[in-house]
């Protein structure tokens, strides 16, 4: 999915570190029926809960040089077996 604007999403299968220190893996882009604006899916690693999180919101930064989410691993192909 390409949003006009916006970097790439993150992938699903990221984990992501949140600034105040918790990290997440993210599910899925969804696309909210009301605004139509992309919302991130994602799940704590530390209390199964599950979150939501606008696109726009997920890549803004906190305040200058600090971003709301930073990636902590990549998605690893399947190892061929």
């Amino acid at each position: 999915m390409q949003i006009p604007n916006l970097p790439s999403p993150p992938l699903p299968g990221t984990r992501w570190r949140h600034f105040k220190g918790g990290v997440y893996e993210v599910l899925v882009v969804a696309i909210a029926e009301a605004s139509l604006e992309p919302q991130v899916v994602y799940k704590s690693l530390q209390t199964d809960d599950y979150w939501t999180r606008p696109l726009s919101v997920w890549v803004e930064e906190v305040s200058p040089g600090l971003p709301r989410f930073t990636p902590e691993t990549k998605l690893q192909p399947p190892s061929e077996g």
